[in-house]
């Protein structure tokens, strides 16, 4: 039996792409496809989705994160990489943190909203969009292709390499509903398998860690 297992382990393995066109390897969010989360504690999501199994919902950024954007980024918009684009992760972080005046939410890491960096028309769109995209794979292939990413590992390939890559640590299979058509998507966990990067894992493997 344990030849068998590791021959299965072995197929397997040799059916992962380790290029960096593998986006669980080198992770570059989509204009379409993907909504990034601001400043939430990826713990405090997956307990609320799968171990209370609660649902969630997604919330735009305000107006005053809007006037921040206008005025460190003129011109940004989401069709350009999304907001933020072209600054340091240090101005991004400070770009994001909550003006005084709006920090009421004192629980905005625990509540059952996941903020994002897209304003409301958009981040409408795009829900509407990824939910479609995702009834269709369930209905045409029969498997979940909608995932929640919790934590990024950032790697390079060789220590002088100067690009740095970004790989999902935890992919949690989602879906998302919506019971009347102006009501708001809602998104909870399918109670299938938690899914670990194994393409991660196998490439760090490869570089010896």
């Amino acid at each position: 039996m344990d030849r068998i297992e590791a021959q299965l382990d072995g197929a397997r393995k040799s059916l992962l792409d380790l290029t960096m066109r593998n986006r669980l390897l080198n992770y570059r969010p989509s204009k379409v496809k993907t909504i990034q989360i601001a400043d939430e504690v990826p713990r405090e999501v997956y307990d609320r989705l799968v171990v209370n199994s609660r649902t969630m919902e997604f919330l735009p950024r305000t107006e005053s994160e809007q006037k921040l954007l206008d005025g460190v980024v003129p011109g940004a918009s989401v069709d350009d990489g999304g907001a933020g684009a072209g600054l340091s992760d240090d101005e991004q972080a400070e770009l994001w943190a909550a003006p005084e005046e709006e920090q009421n939410r004192t629980d905005r890491q625990t509540d059952r909203y996941l903020d994002t960096y897209l304003d409301n028309e958009s981040l409408q769109k795009r829900l509407f969009h990824i939910t479609q995209q995702a009834l269709t794979i369930v209905e045409e292939q029969g498997y979940t292709g909608l995932f929640l990413a919790l934590g990024f590992l950032e790697w390079r390939e060789a220590d002088q390499a100067e690009q740095m890559r970004r790989a999902p640590l935890l992919l949690v299979p989602v879906e998302m509903e919506r019971y009347k058509s102006r009501s708001s998507f809602k998104l909870k966990w399918t109670e299938e398998d938690i899914q670990f990067n194994i393409s991660l894992q196998s490439r760090l493997i490869e570089q010896g860690v």
